[in-house]
């Protein structure tokens, strides 16, 4: 990586650094918890508008719950950038974030998930019309649902 980080008040250039590669590893996992680590945490609640008022895992569930909310989140970050200095802030780290979601790399990966929200809210309405259907239709359908895993 050719990033080249400021060290702050509150952070070394190497802190950033981590702060930065942590948060593309966060995202290339899919934004799962796992891969949300503490440090990342901690930066992330000072960067892109967000004030840290939650525990971790609460933060998480909020921001990163859902695939609509990942991409929510992606686009906030795109267009919250925080303007201070980098000797005062993250500003640089969120910075090269951006740059990164906007390389060929970041947009595969919100395309990826972009595609994956989609899936889900298609199969969503099909369960919908599924259990519409098995509620019209209960005789005809109740060998089906004896031997089916339908998750309603």
């Amino acid at each position: 990586m050719s990033a080249v980080f400021v060290k702050s008040k509150l952070y070394s250039c190497e802190e950033k650094r981590r702060i930065y590669e942590d948060l593309v590893d966060f995202v290339k996992s899919g934004c799962k918890f796992e891969a949300f680590t503490v440090e990342l945490y901690r930066g992330i609640t000072k960067m892109f508008g967000h004030v840290a008022v939650l525990k971790r895992d609460e933060f998480h569930k909020i921001w990163f719950g859902t695939m609509k909310d990942v991409l929510e989140w992606l686009e906030k970050a795109k267009t919250d950038a925080n303007v201070k200095a980098p000797n005062e802030s993250l500003s640089d780290v969120e910075s090269e974030f951006i740059l990164w979601l906007q390389s060929v790399e970041g947009e595969e990966y919100a395309n990826a998930f972009e595609r994956i929200d989609i899936s889900i809210r298609k199969e969503e309405v099909e369960l919908r019309a599924l259990g519409r259907l098995v509620a019209k239709y209960p005789s005809a359908t109740k060998n089906f649902l004896a031997t089916a895993d339908v998750p309603f």
